[in-house]
């Protein structure tokens, strides 16, 4: 099912006050120069799947009474029930904007052995697939296809992670995708009871175990770079990403502050506040382009 992603105010707002008590001890007002890079990393969400616990032996029992009750017609000497509801989850279709035109990201996991990429497929808005290159691939755990459907006790497993690139060809753009993913599945595994004639008399329960999550995040490879210079020696690399991907640096994007490993995100030409309490302090920021790849960034109190 296809899903545009959409980028409303309340969202940046929110993303530009979150994570900010580290940065309330610094003041951040003054000016940084940029500089466009090319280098740039994944760093807007486009999909994350992650089930919901389970909660326990009894709901395992009710969800699967009606299959267990024909398991019990058959006379079968043990089944297995495995989660079909978490299946169609191993594929998905998104839509991006890029430079305002629609793409559309598929990935798919069901029974494909994860191996160059054969997960990821990107399409232009005339529905053709787009080349992608190869970035980094790592397969953790699992070089077999992706089975949910199997009489096989022992379930399946695969865990990894991809970095891929492709052009926009209007724009020659590079945007970059990550995906990253864990299935685990062991299914439920039920096995009936028998006297010594043969008829059934209970069952036992061996408990499933699931573990599976799925994200994909996409950015523009192109990216403006430069430094706040603080008090003292301490330098707080910052950076302008093109949040709404349309290939330009405008107020429709976000600062990024990197701080002690941590990333934060804060919005162009809108008040944010860094910190708490007695301790907090609004900002805004304000973006100027000066030359041919050269900006400025101006931060001041608001």
């Amino acid at each position: 099912m296809r899903q545009k992603i959409c980028l409303g105010l309340i969202i940046l707002f929110l993303l530009g006050t979150a994570g900010c008590a580290d940065l309330s001890s610094y003041d951040l007002s003054g000016q940084v120069e940029l500089r466009p890079k090319s280098d740039g990393l994944p760093y807007l969400e486009v999909h994350e799947y992650k089930p919901r616990p389970k909660k326990g032996a009894d709901s395992i029992l009710e969800s699967i009474s009606e299959e267990f009750t024909q398991a019990i017609k058959k006379m079968l000497s043990s089944y297995i029930v495995y989660p079909l509801e978490l299946y169609p989850k191993l594929n998905f279709t998104k839509e991006v904007l890029l430079c305002e035109e629609p793409y559309e990201i598929q990935v798919d996991f069901a029974n494909l052995p994860p191996k160059d990429f054969n997960y990821l497929k990107v399409y232009d808005p005339q529905g053709e697939e787009v080349k992608i290159k190869a970035i980094e691939e790592k397969i953790r755990v699992g070089r077999d296809s992706v089975n949910m459907k199997s009489q096989n006790e022992h379930g399946t497993k695969h865990s990894g992670y991809g970095l891929a690139s492709f052009l926009e060809p209007y724009s020659n753009n590079e945007y970059i995708l990550e995906i990253d993913y864990l299935i685990e599945c062991v299914p439920v595994v039920v096995r009936v009871i028998k006297n010594d004639r043969g008829v059934a008399t209970g069952y036992e329960v061996e408990d499933e175990r699931i573990e599976m999550y799925i994200t994909a995040k996409i950015g523009n490879r192109t990216y403006l770079y430069g430094e706040r210079k603080l008090n003292g020696k301490k330098t707080l690399p910052v950076s302008v990403v093109d949040w709404n991907l349309d290939g330009e640096f405008t107020d429709e994007d976000m600062v990024k502050i990197e701080d002690k490993k941590e990333e934060m995100f804060f919005p162009v030409n809108k008040r944010f506040k860094v910190g708490t309490g007695k301790e907090a302090t609004w900002y805004i920021i304000e973006l100027e382009k000066t030359g041919d790849d050269k900006y400025i960034l101006n931060i001041n109190e608001a």
